[in-house]
C-alpha cells in the first residue's frame, strides 16, 4: 500500500471519529470517504490526469456529503426545505444502506484497472511537444474552426446539432494544441477560449460547459508540473469558491434574463454587476438561502431517495431493461430504430419517479446512475453494478492513455472525448451516448485530416 493511502485512510478515521459524536455512524463513515476521495483526488493533480479521481470526488460529494447536509441541516425541519418539499423522502439508514455501498463500489471500479504500464505523464507531455514542434498552427486552426462552428450551434437542426456542438468544441482542443506547440501565442489562444466560454454562459445563463471545461483544462495543463500537496489545495479551494460565486449568483442572473417560457437573453452588464456585488461582499455568498440553494442543487441524493421511495412500490424493477436499451440505443442509428429512447432523463424520470410533468413544463433533471442501478437491479445487484460502471469508466480512460503511446495528441481530445463523464447525475443512456458520439468524432477529425490534408494532428 502506498504511503499516501496510508496517510489518506488515517486521515479519513480521524474525521470518522470526530463526526460521529455528531451524526449516525454511516453519515460519519460517508464523510471520511468523500475526505479520502477529496484528499486522493489533490493529491494526484500534477502527477496525472485525474479524471476519474475528480469524477469519484463528485459523485460522493453530490450522493453522500450533500444527503448528510440534507438529513442534518436542510430536513423536513427546516422551514425552506417543507416549502419546498426538498428534504429526503427515506429514512437516512434507509438511504446510505443503498448508497454508501455503491459509491464505494464505483471508488474501487475506478482504482482497478486491466491495462499495465500506462506511459507516466511526463513522458505524455515530452512526447506531445515533440510530435507538435512543426505543428505551431494547426492549434489556431482548430480555434478557427471552432469559433465559426459555434456561431452556427443555435441555428442548426436537431439532427446535426449534437455534430456541431462538437466541432464548436474543437476551440479548446485548438487551445491545447497552442500550448504544446512553439507558438508564441499561447496566451492569447488562452484569452480567447475563455472569453468565448464566458460569453456562451452569460447568453444563455448555463454554468455547467463552463465549470466543466475549466476544470478539465486546469487537470490537464497542470499534468507533469511538480506542485506540493498545498499548493494544490490552494487551487482546488479557488476552484471551490469560483464555484460557490457561479452558484450564487445563477437564480439571481437567470430570473432577470429567462422569460416565463425558458427563452434566454444575454444582460453582461447585470451578470458583471452581480459578481462585483459578491466579490465587494463574499459573505452574501453564503447566506442560508443561498446555501440553502446551493445544497439542494448539489443533492443528487434527493432524487436516489425518491426513486427508493418509489421502486419497487409503484413501478417494479426493470431487471436490466434500461442497461440493455442504452447499451444497444448507442450504436443503432435513430433512422434504423425511430422510437429509440431520447437522452435527457424523461423516460426513466416519469417511469421511475412518476414525474411525467416536470419536462413538459421546462424542467430537466435524472435519476443518476446510482439510481438507475437500483432501479434495475435493487440494492445488492445495484452495488455490484456500480463497481462494474467504475471499472468500465477506468478500462476506457486507461485505455486511451495507452493509445497515446503512439498517438501523443489523443490526450489533447480529452475534453471533448470525456466531457460525458463529469455528468453524474445523468443516466447511463446519457453517458454512453454521449461518449460513443464524441469519441467516433475525435475519429472522424483525425481520419479526415490523414486523409484530406496528409496529415496527423
Amino acid at each position: 500500500m502506498h504511503t499516501s493511502t496510508i496517510r489518506n485512510t488515517f486521515i479519513s478515521i480521524i474525521i470518522f471519529i470526530m463526526s460521529i459524536q455528531y451524526i449516525t455512524w454511516y453519515e460519519s463513515l460517508g464523510m471520511a470517504l468523500t475526505v479520502f476521495s477529496l484528499i486522493d483526488f489533490i493529491e494526484n493533480i500534477g502527477k496525472k490526469i485525474p479524471f476519474l479521481e475528480l469524477i469519484t470526488l463528485y459523485l460522493f460529494l453530490s450522493c453522500i456529503a450533500m444527503p448528510v447536509v440534507a438529513y442534518e441541516i436542510f430536513n423536513k425541519h427546516n422551514d425552506l426545505a417543507k416549502l419546498w418539499v426538498t428534504y429526503m423522502p427515506v429514512p437516512s439508514r434507509e438511504y446510505f444502506s443503498y448508497a454508501l455501498p455503491s459509491c464505494l463500489a464505483f471508488l474501487w471500479g475506478t482504482k482497478t484497472s486491466i491495462i499495465k504500464h500506462t506511459p507516466n505523464i511526463q513522458n505524455q507531455i515530452d512526447n506531445i511537444k515533440n510530435y507538435l514542434k512543426s505543428k505551431s498552427k494547426v492549434g489556431f486552426y482548430l480555434i478557427g474552426i471552432g469559433i465559426v462552428s459555434d456561431i452556427f450551434v443555435s441555428f442548426s437542426p436537431i439532427l446535426i446539432k449534437n455534430i456541431v456542438q462538437n466541432f464548436a468544441y474543437l476551440t479548446y482542443i485548438g487551445m491545447f494544441y497552442v500550448i504544446y506547440s512553439p507558438s508564441k501565442n499561447k496566451i492569447l489562444a488562452i484569452v480567447i477560449c475563455l472569453a468565448l466560454t464566458i460569453g456562451q454562459s452569460i447568453s444563455t445563463g448555463m454554468y455547467g460547459e463552463l465549470v466543466y471545461l475549466s476544470a478539465m483544462s486546469t487537470l490537464i495543463i497542470l499534468g507533469g508540473k511538480k506542485i506540493n500537496f498545498y499548493t494544490k489545495l490552494i487551487i482546488f479551494i479557488f476552484g471551490l469558491s469560483f464555484l460557490f460565486l457561479i452558484q450564487s449568483i445563477k437564480s439571481e442572473y437567470r430570473d432577470k434574463t429567462w422569460s416565463s417560457n425558458f427563452e434566454k437573453k444575454a444582460d453582461p452588464v447585470y451578470f458583471i454587476n452581480l459578481v462585483y456585488e459578491r466579490l465587494q461582499n463574499p459573505s452574501t455568498i453564503f447566506e442560508p438561502k443561498r446555501l440553502f440553494n446551493a445544497s439542494v442543487r448539489a443533492n443528487q441524493g434527493q432524487i436516489i431517495a425518491r426513486v427508493l421511495n418509489y421502486v419497487p412500490k409503484h413501478e417494479p424493477f426493470a431487471y436490466g431493461e434500461t442497461i440493455g436499451v442504452s447499451v444497444l440505443s448507442a450504436f443503432v442509428p435513430r433512422f434504423l430504430w425511430p422510437d429509440k429512447p431520447k437522452t435527457g432523463g424523461a423516460d426513466n424520470v416519469c417511469r421511475f419517479l412518476g414525474d411525467c410533468e416536470s419536462f413538459r413544463n421546462g424542467f430537466s433533471y435524472n435519476i443518476s446512475p446510482v439510481g438507475e442501478a437500483y432501479v434495475n437491479f435493487g440494492k445488492t445487484g445495484g452495488v455490484i453494478f456500480m463497481f462494474f460502471y467504475g471499472f468500465f469508466y477506468s478500462f476506457i480512460f486507461n485505455k486511451a492513455h495507452y493509445f497515446s503511446k503512439n498517438n501523443p495528441t489523443i490526450i489533447l481530445w480529452f475534453p471533448l472525448i470525456f466531457f460525458s463523464f463529469f455528468t453524474m447525475e445523468n443516466d447511463v443512456l446519457s453517458f454512453i451516448n454521449a461518449f460513443a458520439k464524441s469519441s467516433f468524432f475525435c475519429w472522424l477529425v483525425y481520419k479526415t485530416s490523414k486523409l484530406l490534408f496528409k496529415t496527423n494532428i
